[in-house]
């Protein structure tokens, strides 16, 4: 993990709205607009959004985390943090 990463949590995929505490969150493959939120700098009460438009490929998961410029700033940018193989009953070994 990078330094002033943060965790971050899928709000909605394509508008569509996730179940809450759900991880990791299922996604089909294919283009999706990710919306996420992080949790705000002390002093902060709301936390703000953000979008990640993304090409999922199949097999494989996303780690993304809200980075800052400094640990103590609001804003944030989302980044794939990590891609790893997914594996499951379709995904052949070491994809």
């Amino acid at each position: 993990m990078k330094l002033n990463t943060f965790p971050t949590r899928i709000v909605t995929i394509d508008g569509e709205s996730t179940m809450l505490r759900q991880t990791p969150v299922p996604i089909e493959p294919g283009k999706h607009v990710i919306r996420l939120s992080t949790a705000p700098v002390a002093g902060i009460a709301v936390p703000e959004y953000r979008e990640l438009a993304l090409q999922v490929e199949p097999c494989k998961r996303y780690y993304i985390v809200a980075q800052r410029d400094n640990r103590l700033l609001q804003d944030w940018r989302p980044v794939i943090d990590q891609v790893d193989p997914a594996g499951g009953k379709s995904c052949p070994a070491g994809s």
